[in-house]
């Protein structure tokens, strides 16, 4: 029999950041909120919508990982239970499906929100325009496809405990006392398979689509009519760009944490990883990804933050058309062409007084 000697059965320290991350969290994804609700402008209406489901999103993975689900892997055996809240009426299979669940929903309005963002730009005549029942027909059908395939997941990873139980107690002194522990639930690696095969699936997709709408908008913005001028064209790509800023950089989350978990929950390079590397590695490298998947909220929510204030910058610009270029003479030049075009009784874009005085 093997005993668990240098294998970490409760985390202390680990268990500790997590709750800490999540007094870090809530302070920065409330002010996210306010600024979602309160601070964005009145023609952004639509759009912050949007912008509150992603952040509702984010800001349930950080607090079912940190404070509801809480896991302690021990991935040497491999065995899981909870010490969260979710504790009292779910299992670790459950917060598992759960898990999977909200990241699905978190990555998913991601991709939707620049779903939405290029149909928003693009031309009514274009032929690329959808209409609003097909738009919303194809949101159901993808969330829909992604539920569906999750649920088939939970039914194949359901196993016989007490079986598993008896198995591990042949091996390992500890399992009793791990039997204990709320929710504990013993994961056959084998049947993971469907779980890593569904999140390189999902994320190959999604990517796809997220790469495939921002080259679309950009195109759409080329595209636009001439009497657009070209800073107001340059303005709608510091948009996107900002958004690009503002939704990719949380999402190293899944491609730091999610490539660690899918590494080490394959079944041959799981076995030849033990054989070489201590078990307290092994439980190290599975905090980590937790750690790192419970604080995808906190950086969308320093990110919106951040990107809040220059994305509300440019969208004033761009509906009150004071496309004011940075360079002097080009302000001047800019200057002229509108008095000109006032003498020839054309509508004249007026330039600010503050943007007057600067040139």
């Amino acid at each position: 029999m093997t005993t668990c000697q240098g294998i970490d059965v409760y985390p202390f320290i680990f268990l500790r950041v997590l709750t800490i991350s999540w007094h870090v969290q809530a302070p920065f994804n409330f002010y996210a909120f306010y600024c979602i609700v309160f601070v964005s402008p009145k023609v952004m209406k639509s759009f912050r919508w949007h912008l509150l489901v992603y952040q509702c999103s984010t800001t349930f993975l950080d607090f079912s990982f940190s404070m509801g689900i809480t896991p302690v892997v021990i991935p040497a055996m491999p065995i899981g239970y909870s010490v969260g809240l979710y504790r009292n009426f779910m299992n670790c299979h459950q917060m598992l499906t759960l898990s999977l669940v909200c990241m699905t929903t978190s990555a998913s309005t991601t991709v939707e929100i620049f779903f939405w963002r290029w149909q928003n730009i693009i031309l009514p005549n274009s032929r690329l325009k959808l209409k609003t029942f097909t738009y919303y027909s194809i949101r159901v059908f993808a969330l829909s496809l992604l539920f569906g395939s999750i649920g088939l997941i939970h039914n194949h990873l359901d196993s016989d405990q007490e079986m598993l139980r008896l198995k591990l107690k042949t091996i390992y002194s500890c399992v009793d006392f791990l039997f204990e522990q709320p929710g504990v639930y013993i994961c056959e690696s084998e049947k993971y398979l469907w779980v890593v095969i569904y999140g390189i699936i999902s994320c190959s997709i999604g990517g796809f689509f997220l790469v495939l709408f921002v080259y679309q908008s950009l195109q759409a913005i080329n595209q636009m009519a001439t009497n657009r001028s070209a800073y107001a064209r340059n303005v709608q790509k510091k948009l996107i760009y900002l958004l690009c800023a503002q939704m990719m950089f949380p999402m190293g989350a899944y491609a730091i944490g999610g490539t660690t978990i899918l590494v080490w929950m394959q079944r041959k390079q799981y076995i030849q990883t033990v054989k070489k590397l201590s078990a307290v590695v092994i439980s190290e490298a599975f905090n980590f990804a937790i750690l790192i998947f419970s604080n995808y909220g906190l950086a969308a929510s320093i990110c919106l933050i951040v990107c809040n204030e220059p994305y509300l910058r440019h969208t004033k610009r761009l509906l009150t058309c004071e496309f004011v270029p940075d360079d002097v003479r080009a302000k001047v030049k800019l200057c002229v062409k509108h008095i000109r075009l006032g003498k020839k009784g054309s509508p004249v874009i007026r330039v600010s007084e503050r943007s007057a005085a600067n040139t």
